[in-house]
């Protein structure tokens, strides 16, 4: 008996089960194979892997990954199903011929203006990232934008304290307060390092260099070994940097991203993407008939909500807004006897304050496709560059790239602009400039 087959048959009504004990225990066997089917995907994959192993190191080789043509990638995409319409299809244009350099000529352009009035633009921003290769090794490109601008920074780390890096415009400092160390607290320092840290540093503004000089006498060890409670060092030093950028007078309110850790507690709210959200239940892969009805009602049920969120956006009110905020614990409370449909409507309900801060704050983007959609453009160039070779090329293509993807939001042809400004005219106003000028009417609400 073919085992696909047979749980491909289990189509069991039931609804039509009048006996409640019996329509309980058919919903934990349901789940038992649900969850059974998922080990033994896993561990068939691992087996052959190990297969493979075993036959490479015998000189032999593993098993050919062989994609079949009728193969589609699996599509974890929401678009059609928030949309509901059908993504129409573009023209390809003429390919346009190769252009030849035949001089060089040097022009300085700093995008630090750009990102100061991008920041400015909006009490809200969006953050992403993408690998990035520096010289064969890996990093991250990070994205920091909203509509009316798009800033790329290629960092060897993807952490709250190069988030915090990026923010801060340069001004990152460490401060060291009743707020700083409250933060400390919350994030889970032991009181005794607490105390031993207030005792040491008591109200004071530093440096990294400083900072580090105090974690080493606040955790002596001894040369050759590894650092001790590397955990409460990271704490003491990520908390003071988010109380020193808080207390800057152009740090944002709100930050729009994926549910990544590096990005919580940096700012005072966080608003979360209800795309990205939505993808966890596209992953969900029932085997057994019943669960896949449960998602896929479920699913239809999570994007009519978005789409009276988006409708709740163009027309906000608050009779609306509250009656949304009721919907919303109705929904996510759902039970579907599918256990791990289930468990991700809870996660899912768990993030209530940051995927419905758009009922406090309308003009805040449902999800973070402006950034995600930023992040192409990086992926494209290590598509077909592969990396840049050292810190000069990279901040120049860094540059690069916020200057065509800032001037393609604004509307500025990218072409005219660099001519402008290489052969000095500048006839053309600054992009900074025109963020600034059209920043009025997109102005962040802190009713």
């Amino acid at each position: 008996m073919d085992i696909g087959e047979a749980i491909a048959g289990l189509n069991i009504g039931l609804e039509q089960i009048a006996d409640p004990a019996a329509k309980a225990i058919i919903k934990q066997l349901l789940n038992i194979i649900e969850a059974q089917s998922g080990i033994i995907k896993k561990l068939t994959i691992e087996n052959q892997n190990l297969k493979d192993e075993n036959n490479r190191l015998k000189g032999e080789q593993g098993k050919p990954n062989i994609r079949k043509q009728t193969q589609a990638k699996r599509d974890i995409s929401s678009e059609g199903e928030r949309k509901n319409t059908k993504a129409s299809k573009k023209k390809k244009g003429k390919k346009k011929g190769v252009i030849k350099a035949t001089r060089v000529k040097h022009c300085v352009l700093d995008k630090a203006d750009i990102v100061a009035a991008g920041l400015a633009s909006s009490h809200h921003q969006q953050m992403d990232d993408t690998g990035g290769r520096v010289k064969g090794q890996n990093h991250y490109t990070h994205i920091l934008c909203n509509d009316l601008y798009a800033a790329y920074f290629t960092r060897r780390h993807k952490d709250r304290l190069t988030i915090l890096e990026i923010l801060s415009q340069g001004e990152m400092a460490h401060h060291f307060n009743e707020a700083s160390y409250a933060l400390m607290e919350q994030m889970g320092l032991p009181e005794k390092r607490l105390n031993a840290l207030r005792a040491s540093a008591s109200q004071k503004v530093m440096n990294r260099m400083e900072v580090d000089a105090l974690l080493a006498v606040l955790f002596p060890q001894a040369e050759g070994k590894k650092i001790r409670h590397p955990t409460s060092q990271r704490i003491i030093v990520e908390a003071s940097a988010i109380t020193a950028y808080q207390e800057l007078p152009h740090a944002i309110q709100v930050l729009l991203t994926d549910d990544a850790p590096q990005f919580k507690q940096i700012t005072n709210l966080l608003a979360l993407c209800w795309v990205h959200d939505g993808r966890h239940y596209k992953k969900l892969e029932p085997v057994i008939p019943y669960h896949r009805e449960q998602l896929n009602a479920f699913l239809d049920r999570y994007w009519d909500y978005y789409r009276k969120l988006l409708a709740f956006k163009a027309a906000p009110n608050e009779t609306l807004a509250t009656s949304l905020s009721s919907e919303f614990e109705a929904l996510f409370t759902t039970k579907t006897g599918y256990e791990q449909l289930d468990d991700r409507i809870e996660k899912t309900r768990l993030k209530q304050p940051s995927l419905l801060l758009v009922l406090r704050y309308p003009e805040l983007p449902l999800h973070n496709n402006t950034s995600e959609l930023a992040a192409r453009r990086q992926a494209c160039y290590r598509d077909s560059s592969q990396h840049t070779m050292n810190k000069a090329g990279t901040e120049a293509k860094d540059t690069f790239m916020t200057l065509v993807a800032t001037a393609k939001k604004l509307a500025v042809n990218s072409y005219h602009y660099f001519y402008d400004r290489l052969t000095q005219k500048y006839e053309m106003p600054s992009l900074a400039d025109l963020i600034k000028m059209n920043s009025q009417g997109f102005v962040f609400s802190s009713a």
